[in-house]
């Protein structure tokens, strides 16, 4: 166990691809730090828009922060700082985009919402370059889109439909460095998810799931890429990558305390654990141990001192963190 106190109580904690971590704090909100392996404080990066209507990215090297609003995505760092503007998700329906950088920090994912929502569905009113941008899977589509954009500059260098007005969404990154996991959700309509690729000024986009299923999402990628983890209504699944071939599907109840997987967090501890831990109100109650990918349930984590901790994270390196007030706990499984 190691432990270090900041100087202010933490809202949330991430990782961070090139090693360390960050977080914000709930009385310093214009700020996000970026810890070392150690948990050392060593930079602190401006937040772009107002942290009550965005969500953030950090650079893998922790020199940009990112945030994505209800109308544009915005940059910023030493020598970089742009907004590229879209349309708004201030009227109906009511949704956020998400933002994560690629794992070499030359590229910005993002989920936003189009200018125009009947653009996408004329064709002949797309100029050249439009056509250019628009995925094979997607630009002719409708709905919200998934944007790749120039970290440095702004510059959008592809995009696709993903076939949703969405409430919510997720960008997970795959360790290969190619391709995210795009989590849509239209609320009580539905969610879904997507494999998406960049190829050139293309983005191609195949299901998650190959049994269709609509509400079957990806929640957590094996550090090693092999596998990665779909949560349903009432089952927990693992599929192979890249072919997201079924390899186990239990129902949740077998494997859970108590609740539905949606009260849950799931993190990979490393490429053969997966640490599915209960949340109810913001705190973190619980923690069951997976064997991955079979599911197979280990145990519950015990720890020594009582705790309920506002955050639970691991990086897949064998260890996680908690957060409860100033104090941020490293943890590993005995």
């Amino acid at each position: 166990m190691n432990r270090i106190s900041l100087p202010a109580e933490v809202g949330r904690v991430r990782p961070l691809a090139g090693g360390g971590w960050w977080v914000t704090c709930r009385d310093d909100p214009q700020h996000a730090v970026v810890l070392d392996d150690r948990l050392a404080e060593v930079r602190r990066l401006r937040v772009p828009l107002p942290p009550d209507v965005a969500t953030y990215a950090v650079s893998p090297d922790a020199g940009l922060l990112a945030a994505s609003g209800e109308d544009s995505v915005r940059v910023s760092g030493t020598n970089v700082d742009w907004s590229r503007q879209h349309g708004s998700w201030s009227d109906f329906p009511p949704g956020l985009g998400a933002c994560a950088f690629s794992l070499d920090g030359t590229e910005l994912w993002a989920t936003v919402r189009p200018v125009d929502q009947d653009e996408p569905d004329d064709e002949e009113d797309l100029d050249d370059e439009d056509e250019d941008l628009h995925g094979e899977e997607g630009g002719g589509g409708w709905g919200d889109e998934c944007w790749v954009l120039d970290a440095a500059t702004g510059d959008v260098l592809a995009r696709t439909s993903v076939d949703s007005e969405m409430s919510y969404s997720q960008l997970l990154a795959h360790p290969d460095g190619r391709h995210f996991a795009a989590v849509v959700s239209e609320g009580q309509d539905g969610s879904f998810g997507y494999w998406v690729r960049r190829d050139g000024n293309r983005l191609i986009k195949t299901p998650t799931d190959l049994t269709g299923r609509r509400d079957r999402l990806p929640v957590a990628v094996a550090p090693d890429g092999h596998h990665y983890l779909n949560q349903g209504w009432a089952t927990l699944s693992t599929h192979s990558f890249p072919s997201a071939e079924l390899i186990a599907e239990r129902p949740a109840a077998d494997v859970l305390l108590r609740g539905r997987p949606w009260n849950y967090v799931f993190d990979y501890y490393d490429p053969s654990t997966v640490l599915a831990t209960l949340t109810d109100d913001g705190r973190a109650t619980a923690t069951v141990v997976l064997r991955a990918p079979s599911l197979e349930p280990l145990g519950e984590v015990e720890y020594p001192v009582p705790t309920r901790p506002r955050a639970l994270v691991s990086a897949g390196d064998g260890s996680w963190l908690t957060v409860e007030g100033i104090d941020v706990v490293r943890w590993s499984l005995g």
